[in-house]
């Protein structure tokens, strides 16, 4: 096994953001003005609140049902791609070259359209006191599907179902949620990166058609950065390395570069811009090679898009 030094760094880190924090703050009025700039997105944006908030109050009441969990986590996910029109605009024919209904990881900027629709505990019937992590209440809740619904059309090509890596929610009830919803859960401690192999594996081989998106940033696209939601943050290269790891069982993930781009008056565009087959004896060195790649081409990507409103 690799050093844990590898790891996705999220140690230290925790799943919702200091709402004071200017940093934050300072994003999410350039996210808003971005995605809200239109009566479009305005309705766009509360639409998928509203349905993200059903499908947690559902879903808490559905604890002992993993598998209607996940059906309806598919259903929502479908249902945010078709509110936010989400849609292909270019490199639908990268994909052609992988099988269907196969596991694949999906790299994806992480535009932080999740921070325009967060939920108060009490929305979806929990108490203040269920939603602590690391001895902290959480003030509000980021519904996890908004994260990657929009990549659904690349899922819809491969005839694969979504999943993602999240950082583990507040509480007890809602991480419940997303490991049967699918999801890698990531810990918070640090030397967790065989502990992230060990449940991807556990996830495909669930469920062996899954798109798995993860987010090399590991952090929202312009925070750090003090950029646009477009100005990609350094890349890891956990997903290269997890892929590596799992190749050495013999199982080859592709790993997928693509991208989320909103238009105002159009909704989500989406574009694969790269594939990438890993080898069991790839080096750290390749793999941080890799990551980088992927980061400026994806950073291009974007730039173009930019450049053409």
């Amino acid at each position: 096994m690799q050093s844990d030094k590898h790891s996705m760094e999220t140690s230290n880190r925790t799943p919702h953001a200091d709402i004071h924090d200017p940093l934050e703050m300072r994003i999410r009025t350039l996210i808003h003005n971005e995605v809200e700039s239109t009566p479009f997105g305005v309705d766009v944006v509360e639409k998928i609140r509203q349905s993200q908030k059903l499908y947690f109050k559902q879903a808490l009441n559905d604890l002992e049902s993993p598998e209607k969990i996940y059906k309806n986590t598919q259903d929502v996910l479908k249902d945010i791609a078709i509110t936010a029109n989400s849609r292909f605009i270019e490199g639908k024919d990268l994909l052609d070259q992988l099988p269907k209904g196969k596991p694949v990881f999906v790299a994806l900027n992480h535009f932080g359209f999740n921070k325009l629709t967060t939920l108060h505990p009490d929305e979806i019937g929990l108490t203040d006191d269920e939603v602590t992590t690391m001895g902290q209440k959480a003030s509000e809740i980021y519904p996890f599907p908004v994260y990657y619904a929009a990549i659904q059309p690349v899922a819809e090509v491969l005839e694969d179902n979504l999943s993602e890596a999240h950082l583990k929610m507040p509480g007890g009830k809602l991480p419940m949620i997303q490991k049967s919803a699918g999801l890698v859960v990531v810990p918070e401690e640090k030397g967790q990166f065989s502990t992230i192999v060990d449940r991807t594996v556990e996830v495909f081989r669930e469920h062996p058609n899954s798109a798995m998106v993860i987010f090399p940033e590991g952090k929202t696209s312009g925070k750090s950065n003090q950029g646009s939601p477009y100005d990609l943050v350094p890349f890891h290269s956990g997903v290269w390395g997890i892929a590596t790891e799992i190749a050495k069982t013999g199982l080859i993930i592709p790993v997928v570069t693509a991208y989320q781009y909103w238009n105002p008056n159009s909704g989500f565009e989406v574009g694969v811009i790269g594939v990438d087959v890993p080898r069991s004896d790839m080096t750290r060195e390749e793999q941080n090679d890799l990551a980088e790649n992927s980061r400026q081409k994806m950073q291009a990507a974007l730039n173009a898009r930019k450049s053409s409103k």
